[in-house]
């Protein structure tokens, strides 16, 4: 009975990081954040590490997007023995991806630079396409940050033959070639990074999604 019932809470673990998840990708940090902390609760009694792992990693991802970059990174830091004991090669790279994000908040570019051309590269070998063109757009968001152009054309000459190649449906890469066409001629915009970014994250569930160029 007991073994029963401790199944039933880690199911509802694992449902509620998935809520957290689905609460983030439709803009809604505070539940995301709600969701996921009711995870945690659940899963520091008698959940495994790495499901521990996931649902810390997940709650400092989001604290960092909305702002709350000092309780992001000492949740990052305090996560680190998890992630050398337990995190699988993928998760290693998510971990470079969000010491990319918090290394950015802080006004560290040069490594957020490295970090996100490591998660880029990391996810084109694992033949992740999605990953890697939002890591892309990470990279392309911080050179317009900082007026980078060169280097923000060079990041959309790559992008298209890039994903192509792996099996990105035919929505999203039509996205990522306007995209191209945008910056060629210098009419991107943080918006419109932020807008793709998203569409990205959405259009990977759903293939059929057409992305509308921001006015």
């Amino acid at each position: 009975m007991a073994h029963a019932l401790e199944g039933y809470r880690l199911d509802a673990a694992r449902n509620l990081l998935a809520l957290g998840l689905v609460y983030r990708e439709m803009g809604e940090h505070d539940r995301a954040i709600e969701s996921t902390s009711q995870a945690l609760e659940i899963i520091e009694d008698e959940g495994p590490p790495v499901l521990k792992l996931y649902a810390l990693h997940n709650l400092a991802w989001f604290l960092n997007e909305v702002g709350e970059s000092a309780r992001a990174t000492q949740l990052f830091q305090e996560t680190q023995p998890l992630y050398e004991r337990h995190a699988d090669p993928r998760m290693l790279l998510r971990r470079t991806w969000l010491d990319g994000n918090l290394a950015r908040g802080g006004g560290d570019f040069g490594w957020a630079e490295e970090c996100y051309k490591t998660v880029r590269d990391g996810f084109l070998e694992f033949r992740s396409g999605y990953d890697a063109a939002l890591a892309c757009l990470d990279l392309a968001t911080l050179y317009a940050e900082q007026g980078r152009i060169a280097e923000l054309k060079q990041v959309a000459e790559e992008i298209v033959p890039i994903f192509e190649a792996q099996d990105v449906h035919r929505e999203a890469a039509a996205a990522l070639m306007l995209f191209q066409d945008a910056v060629r001629a210098e009419q991107v915009t943080l918006r419109y990074l932020v807008e793709l970014s998203r569409y990205l994250e959405r259009a990977r569930l759903d293939p059929t999604l057409a992305f509308q160029r921001p006015a």
